[in-house]
Order: C-alpha cells, then structure tokens, then sequence
C-alpha cells in the first residue's frame, strides 16, 4: 500500500485462533470418545483396531478382544433412575481402566456394553490373565448384599488370529462367547470356540423357526394343578406353554421363552396362550381357576388392558376365574404404566399374582405399590428348605408378609413329600408342583363329560342287550 507520505507500509490483521483451535480439539475428541465415561467409543476403537491387526499380520503377534455386558445393570436402571445408571457406568469405566496396561484400549460401545483390546501379551493366556483381574475387582467392589445398585459382569474373548481373520470377524466371535458367558450363569469369562459358532447358527435358525410355530400349529398348552395344601383338593390350574419342533421334538420352555422375549415374538405367542387357554378353561367342567403368565414385554404393550379384555369376552369366561402371573421385571419398566393397567384389570374382576416372589430387589416396596391378589414364592427357596434354615425361614416370613396383607401365599415347586409337609407347617396355604401333579392335558371339559357319559351309556346298552334272556 502506498501513502502520499512516499514511505513503504504493510497492514497486518492479526486473528487469535486459540478458542477455535481449541473448540476443533473438542469436535475430535468427542467425534471419538464417550460423553459419559470418557472412553473411547465405537469409531476410536475400530480405528486402533485396524491398526493393530494391520501391525499383527507383519508382525505375527497375537491381540485380544474381549467384550464385556454388565449383568443386572437394566434392572438397577429402571429401579433408581438414569441418574444413577450414569454413576454406575463412569464407576465401571473407572474399574475397568485400573484393570489394563497402558497400551490396551477401553471403549464403551453403548449403554452397558464395553469392549478392551489387548495387544502386547501372549494368548490366550494374557486375556485369561485380564478377565480373572476383572472378574476379582467386581467381586470386591461391586457386592450386590452391600450395595444395592451393585452390578456384575459378564466378558467373552476372542483371540486373532485364530478366532477372526478381520475387526468383524473377532467382533462377532467376542460377541459369541459373551452370549454363552451369560447363559453359562453370569459373573464369568467365556473363550470363544467353533462349537460356540454351530450354537449360534442353531439359535438363530431356532429364532425363525419360532416365529412360525403358530401358523404351522407346533405349540400347545399343558396344564398344572394347583392345590390347597390342607385337604389336597385342586383349585386352580396353570397354563404352560409347550413347543414341538418338527426336527428338534420338544424344545424345553427355558430354551425358547427367553428367545422369544429377546426377539419380540412373545407378543403374537402371549396372545394366542391367552386367548386358547381362556377358551379352553371356559369348557372346564368344574369353574376353576385359570393362571396365565404375562411376560414384562407385553406389559409395555399399551393394548394389554385390550388383550386381556378381548380374550375373556370372546372365550366366555368369567373375569374373576383368571389369574394373570406376573414377575418384579415386568414392574420395573413405566411404573405409573403399570399400575394403570393392573388397577383397570381388577376392575374388571381379573386377579394379579406376583410370580417367583422374594428374589427381585423391591418385593416388599412392589407389594405395597402394585394391587397383588396373590404372592408365590420362588421355587428356588422350596427346593433348598429341606436342608437349608435360611431358606425356610424366608418362607416363613413371606407367609407372615402374606397374612397381614391379606394375601394368599402359594409354595411353588414342591416335588417331595417332606417338602409338602414343611409348607404346610408353614402355613402356605395352597401349593404346586410336581408332587401334586405334573403338567398335562388338564380338567375334563364339558364336551369331554358328556362323550363319556353318552359312551358310557351306550356300553350299558350293549352288556344290557347281551345279558338278556
């Protein structure tokens, strides 16, 4: 620029940068770490991955991926709050980064989902090293009969390079020996194997067949007697669901419920129990009680209320003749939902049970919120009473719960003698389980009653003709 002054001058425009730069730094940071915890997160993850499976292929040395899940952590979510689910979650990510070496990676992935690369350690004994380390500080640090927002852990491995050949692969093989850790009971360490793999495959196989298993006719309902424990005499019966597989034969409940709950087919499947075993409950001779268990996922259904309703009209039977069981997880999603729509069905005359009572974390605050008929104790404290005082007292106080609520109190899974003689003493009042029957076909139906006795008739009719003189 040139002034009449004849002298040479520049103007600079001078900008600070420090903010943006620093903001920019913030953007990057963010774009690959967790807001939450701090950890790094899914993209940062797959980037130090690819990075490190890059330098393995070179340079032959093995690395690790575990995948870890929280157990019990969506309960205690629901229970106390997110608030408190985010404190737990930034207490885990601090636990889990004093478990590592400085060269292996924390991510949380999502909700109560993380994963660690380990890299530099031999394996598969440096991640067996790792995961025992882990699992250790849970059971110092997190116990749930102190604490009762204590979570556990559940951690599945897979090893490059013989469990995957890419980040995908050992994603999907450390994803599969976490599904077995949690199935194997929780709290443990799962490596992955090639039979982990088939199980998978045949439970994703077992998952679409049950999504036909109505419309191809394969399920079908048992029935198991309920009694009074002083005279024997049955009063009531429960609806369990049965399913025949055209390959497999019958596929027990405890393999297949929770697939359809983790899939979303228990909605069409809880339906169709409902709606059979109130039409056939309606042909009962005898007007005895029906009990139907309800899952916690078709309480979050808004049209329960509907389901229920419509079954009953359409069977004809009566509202106060059924029972519907429900457990402490179907209580702990939208409280204030579920209040509403239990409160609506006993308007309707339909009973309610807390089912497998005394092992959830609020029993006691859910017997006061929850408008309960009835209480039935889990199976798990009649099946240890003979031998253990603990248990059986447990029973005796929820009797006692029982009574000053007005509840009745069934004893569920009683299967010997001496079992059925302690509950009495106890005073449950009513009982099943396989001492008093096992689950079958049911009572007779009225159409039953009258083929046998139009049978029965028509032999007398026979002996009659033939005894003639």
């Amino acid at each position: 620029m040139q002034f009449n002054f004849g002298t040479d001058s520049q103007v600079l425009a001078v900008r600070d940068l420090t903010e943006t730069k620093a903001a920019q730094r913030q953007i990057e940071h963010l774009a690959r770490h967790d807001g939450l915890t701090g950890l790094p997160n899914r993209t940062l993850l797959q980037e130090r991955l690819e990075h490190a499976l890059a330098l393995s292929k070179r340079t032959g040395e093995p690395l690790a991926l575990l995948a870890l899940d929280l157990d019990r952590f969506k309960a205690i979510n629901d229970i106390f709050g997110h608030g408190e689910g985010d404190r737990i979650l930034e207490r885990v990510a601090f636990m889990l980064k004093r478990c590592v070496r400085g060269a292996d990676t924390v991510a949380r992935m999502g909700g109560d989902e993380f994963v660690i690369l380990q890299v530099g350690s031999a394996q598969p004994d440096g991640a067996r090293v790792l995961a025992h380390r882990i699992l250790e500080i849970f059971r110092e640090e997190m116990n749930p009969a102190m604490d009762p927002t204590a979570v556990g852990i559940s951690i599945g491995v897979a090893v490059f390079p013989q469990d995957g050949a890419d980040a995908a692969a050992l994603h999907h093989a450390a994803d599969i020996a976490l599904y077995r850790a949690k199935t194997s009971g929780r709290g443990v360490a799962a490596f992955f194997d090639a039979q982990m793999d088939l199980e998978a495959r045949q439970r994703r196989q077992l998952e679409s067949d049950l999504r036909h298993a109505i419309t191809r006719n394969q399920l079908y309902l048992v029935y198991q007697p309920l009694v009074t424990t002083v005279d024997g005499k049955v009063s009531g019966y429960e609806a369990l669901l049965r399913w025949t597989h055209p390959d497999r034969g019958e596929v027990p409940p405890d393999e297949f419920i929770p697939i359809a709950e983790d899939t979303g087919a228990i909605l069409p499947i809880g339906d169709w129990v409902l709606r059979r075993a109130c039409r056939e409950a309606a042909l009962w001779v005898e007007p005895l009680t029906l009990a139907v268990n309800i899952s916690a996922v078709q309480f979050q259904v808004a049209t329960l209320e509907e389901t229920v309703t419509s079954a009953l009209m359409d069977a004809g039977l009566a509202p106060d003749r059924l029972e519907l069981e429900i457990t402490e997880t179907a209580l702990m999603k939208d409280r204030d939902q579920t209040i509403r729509v239990l409160h609506a069905l006993k308007e309707r005359g339909v009973r309610v049970v807390m089912d497998d009572f005394g092992t959830g974390y609020s029993s006691l605050s859910n017997l006061q919120s929850f408008p309960f008929d009835k209480i039935k104790i889990d199976r798990s404290f009649i099946q240890t009473m003979e031998d253990d005082e603990a248990a059986r007292s447990i029973i005796r106080a929820i009797v006692g719960i029982g009574k000053s609520l007005a509840l009745p109190v069934v004893a569920e899974g009683v299967e010997t003698d001496t079992q059925r003689r302690m509950v009495q003493e106890e005073g449950c009042p009513q009982a099943q389980g396989f001492f008093y029957g096992f689950p079958g076909a049911g009572p007779a139906s009225s159409a039953q009653l009258s083929a046998s006795q139009a049978n029965s008739g028509l032999i007398a009719g026979r002996v009659a003709s033939h005894a003639g003189p």
